[in-house]
Formats: C-alpha cells, sequence, structure tokens
C-alpha cells in the first residue's frame, strides 16, 4: 500500500468512528437499561439470573467506569497494516484462540479479558560489553474477532502496546498506549486515554456494534471498549468497517500477546540513525490475560475450555536464534505468556527437551527460566 493510500484509509476509517456521549453527574450503570448503556459506551449487563457470576463481574467492571474519556485517535505511525494481526497467526503470537465450531448460525459477537500492562526490556543477548544494543523494541497484548487461520485476515482487535528504546547514550525510554485495529487499515492509537505499565486494563471487542449505527450492514460494524480499572476511566469508540476490509464472521476468539515483524525497516518513529530501523520482541517476563470470554449471538458465553494455545516462535536473523514465548492456560478463564530468556541456553534446552516449545499448547519447563 503506497503511503498516500495508507493515509486517505486512515482518515476514512478515524471519520467513520462515532463517540457515544458521556453519562451525567450521578449515573448508575446497575440502573439503567440496554440502550442507555449503549448510550453511554457502556457493555450491556449479563442476565443475572441465569449468569450470576459474569454479572457479579460486569457490576465490578462498572464501579470502575467512574469517568469517561471521548477518544481522540492518530495512527501508529511505524506500524504497517496487519501489524497486530497475524493472519495465519504466523509466528509472532503467544496466547489463546477458540475456534467457534458453529461459526455460521451463532457466530462470537463479543471477546473480552483482562490484563495487567507489562513493561519491556531489552534482551538479555542484546547486553554487549559496552552496555546494551541500541534497539527498539515493542510487544502488543491484545483481544480479538477472527485473524486466526484465514487466508484474508479479517480481524477486529484492540488492545495496549509496549515500547522500550534503547539509545547509544544508554538511556532507556518507556512507552505506552491504547490502540484499536481493523484490518486492512493501519492501527489508531487512542492519544488521550492515558495507561501505563502495571495499570490494570479490560478490554472488550464486539460486532456487530449494539447501537446499530446508520447505513451499515451490522456484521460491517464494531465497538471497542477499553477500562482502565487503575484509573477508573474508560473510552469507547462506535466504528464502521474500513474500505476493503471483510465482514466479522465471529470464527475466532483472540487473546493474544504479540510481537513485531523484525525483519520489516520501519519508517517514521522508528528513524534514529542509531537504530536498525527495526522492532524486536522484548523481554516481558510473564504476562496474564484473565476473565477470557467470548459472547456468542445466541448469547451462550464461552471461555478457554477448548482453546488453542498458540506460541511465538520467531526467528531474528540478526540474532541467529528464537525469540520465545509460551502460552500456558492456568485455568479456563486465564492464560499465562512467560517470556524466556534468549541465549545459546536454548540449543541444551533443545537437545534435552526436543524444542523449547511445541505445537498444540504443548511445552517444555523452560518458560519457568527468568532472565
Amino acid at each position: 500500500m503506497d503511503p498516500q493510500s495508507r493515509i486517505q484509509m486512515t482518515n476514512d476509517f478515524i471519520g467513520s468512528i462515532h463517540v457515544p456521549s458521556a453519562p451525567p453527574t450521578g449515573f448508575d450503570p446497575l440502573q439503567a437499561d440496554h440502550e442507555t448503556l449503549i448510550k453511554h459506551g457502556l457493555p450491556l449487563s449479563p442476565n443475572r439470573h441465569t449468569h450470576p457470576e459474569d454479572y457479579d463481574k460486569w457490576q465490578h467492571l462498572m464501579n470502575h467506569a467512574r469517568t469517561f474519556i471521548a477518544p481522540k485517535f492518530d495512527v501508529v505511525e511505524d506500524a504497517p497494516p496487519g501489524e497486530y494481526a497475524g493472519g495465519l497467526a504466523g509466528d509472532r503470537w503467544a496466547g489463546a484462540v477458540d475456534v467457534n465450531s458453529d461459526a455460521k448460525n451463532s457466530p462470537y459477537r463479543q471477546v473480552k479479558g483482562s490484563w495487567i500492562v507489562p513493561r519491556a526490556y531489552p534482551l538479555t543477548v542484546d547486553w554487549t560489553e559496552w552496555g546494551w544494543k541500541n534497539r527498539n523494541y515493542r510487544s502488543a497484548t491484545w483481544v480479538g474477532i477472527d485473524g486466526y487461520h484465514t487466508k484474508n485476515a479479517h480481524v477486529l482487535q484492540a488492545g495496549t502496546t509496549v515500547n522500550c528504546d534503547v539509545s547509544p547514550r544508554q538511556t532507556t525510554t518507556h512507552e505506552t498506549y491504547a490502540w484499536v485495529e481493523w484490518i486492512p487499515a493501519p492501527p489508531i492509537r487512542l492519544t488521550n486515554f492515558e495507561i501505563n505499565s502495571g495499570d490494570l486494563i479490560t478490554c472488550i471487542v464486539e460486532s456487530p456494534d449494539p447501537s446499530k449505527l446508520d447505513h451499515a450492514e451490522p456484521n460491517k460494524t464494531g465497538r471497542v471498549m477499553m477500562f482502565n480499572r487503575s484509573t477508573c476511566n474508560y473510552s469507547t469508540a462506535h466504528m464502521v468497517m474500513p474500505s476493503g476490509g471483510k465482514a466479522v464472521k465471529g470464527e475466532t476468539a483472540e487473546w493474544i500477546v504479540e510481537g513485531p515483524d523484525c525483519n520489516i525497516k520501519r519508517e517514521g518513529r522508528v528513524k534514529q540513525a542509531w537504530s536498525d530501523y527495526k522492532l524486536h520482541t522484548p523481554f516481558l517476563g510473564a504476562t496474564f490475560i484473565y476473565d477470557c470470554q467470548a459472547v456468542k449471538s445466541n448469547m451462550e458465553i464461552e471461555n478457554l475450555k477448548h482453546a488453542l494455545l498458540v506460541n511465538q516462535e520467531q526467528k531474528d536473523p540478526e540474532l541467529k536464534m528464537k525469540v520465545v514465548n509460551t502460552a500456558v492456560k492456568e485455568n479456563d478463564h486465564m492464560v499465562g505468556i512467560f517470556s524466556a530468556p534468549t541465549t545459546p541456553v536454548w540449543t541444551q534446552i533443545d537437545e534435552v527437551h526436543g524444542g523449547p516449545v511445541k505445537k498444540g499448547g504443548q511445552h517444555s519447563q523452560s518458560h519457568h527460566l527468568v532472565q
């Protein structure tokens, strides 16, 4: 995609976004009907009689939704379209994927997850006798609908990104932000929704948009809700599928930690003279995505009970070794993603265990290693 087309697509997508109205002073979401909740950018309440545990979680979330932030957007400069979407998941995803076996009759319409925003660090192999290598690191944590094992990715997703940059003077800078992406448009960041490493985030992605946007087919509309439960702020955006995109089919639900494609040279933010113009996967330690939930159109609620685990096994051509993040299902509602140190010790682990990570959710004890 040429730069001009990219700018036009992004502007059109941002222009399609509708921002709900802020709730009035003294508003009580626990007493509001569904129409009012949608009006103020809040998720609908589960049935408290048939799903009491889910209702209690919704009630707890509403207690942390005290201030509405009307979102403002800008494009993520150095991310090409599909930066956070693997299409075939590739080698950059680590987390859980739930495949809907009855998507034609009852597609997924909502995916939810919560996590503590991690902090990015350089990899151990980037340490030299004079300090850290001068590099840019990035990782994204997100939830989404569709995008796994599809030939033409049509994923709607949202999440948080952490950046870590190490300069020649060994100055390490960190950046965090929330974002939304609907392929094929580039990701757009929420410029006025403050998040920091250590904040507790809940993210909800929906399609169709329950507000029923005018002049748009239902499965070509979406709604993204981002809650910072540490600051008691929330932000919501209603949107229409970007030009050239594909309607949401509700075939899969994803809860993912993702690294960048380290083979792509970037333009934009990553253009310091000392940089290799590439982004690299950082060390995150352990990231847990919990309260993982996917809701079908018939209101049936799924969790991770039957979910697949996917592991990041990315080959860094410069390091000549793999950057590995391993997914482990902690229970039916939580998946943990563990960063492993990328050092020559992997050669020994490969020989002893037959490889640090195997497809289909099988893993060795290598994720217990710490940097």
